[in-house]
């Protein structure tokens, strides 16, 4: 009974966690409002806005750095997939609704999938340096890179200068840590005021079927566990906000166009 109760407070933390983070990043304060649910290009109002979704989105995807509420802290294979492991851990055993994990799991199949494909952009010119040349990495690098760029100071940004090394490493292109501080910028105006704004309205598209497929595993056609008798306060006063979530956006499908390339 204690590792039940455990487990359900676990989950119903996880599951808030989610729902905060993908109602602070899918919105109308952060992305223009639709007009349509079909072939949608969703655009942030400024720059700033995609700025702040690129920040919020290295939060979502770095997750807790040390054991908090009852989280565990990342394993090392999922450290890139930030929140979306604890999503995972429900979908493998769910207590609140345990005929609805199959409605969690296959939007973030989708997205960890996509997260762990390969970006290649072709041509990539770095003045500072005086080269021109073709960039693979994970997609997921060049969030979480242009994220941290966006957020610190360049004197911050040691541990990203180190993996924008290897990656020039893996694309036969060997650069000194000095060379890639003088990239920072470069790569900066490359993945994320190009790439990343090609990718924003698919990365908003996922998120958004995430959280409803949250709403619709809180929602089912039976009722979900609803004794809060065991949970402590904090874990009572979340499984209560999990009750009245629902996504700030209906759902809606990206343009084909914005999912064909990089």
């Amino acid at each position: 009974m204690a590792n039940t109760t455990k487990n359900l407070g676990q989950e119903i933390v996880a599951l808030n966690a989610n729902c905060v983070l993908i109602n602070d990043m899918v919105n109308n304060s952060i992305f223009i409002k639709l007009e349509e649910d079909k072939d949608v290009t969703l655009l942030p109002h400024t720059g700033v806005h995609q700025r702040l979704f690129n920040i919020q989105l290295v939060e979502f995807l770095s997750g807790p750095r040390k054991e908090t509420l009852g989280l565990r802290k990342l394993p090392n294979n999922s450290r890139d997939h930030g929140y979306l492991f604890y999503l995972e851990k429900v979908c493998l055993n769910p207590l609140l609704n345990p005929a609805g994990g199959k409605k969690l799991e296959d939007p973030i199949k989708k997205f960890v999938s996509w997260l762990d494909a390969e970006c290649v952009v072709e041509r990539v010119w770095l003045p500072s340096i005086n080269t021109e040349l073709t960039l693979k990495l994970p997609r997921v690098s060049f969030i979480k890179i242009c994220g941290d760029i966006s957020k610190h100071g360049f004197l911050r940004l040691g541990e990203r200068v180190k993996q924008i090394q290897e990656i020039f490493g893996k694309n036969l292109k060997k650069i000194t840590n000095e060379e890639a501080f003088l990239v920072l910028p470069e790569f900066y105006e490359w993945f994320h005021e190009d790439i990343l704004n090609y990718h924003i309205s698919a990365i908003a598209e996922f998120l958004n079927n995430i959280g409803w497929g949250i709403y619709e595993y809180l929602n089912p056609n039976d009722k979900i566990i609803t004794s809060s008798d065991s949970l402590n306060p904090v874990e009572r006063s979340m499984f209560f906000n999990l009750k009245a979530f629902r996504p700030y956006m209906p759902k809606f499908e990206v343009t084909k166009y914005l999912k064909m390339r990089y």
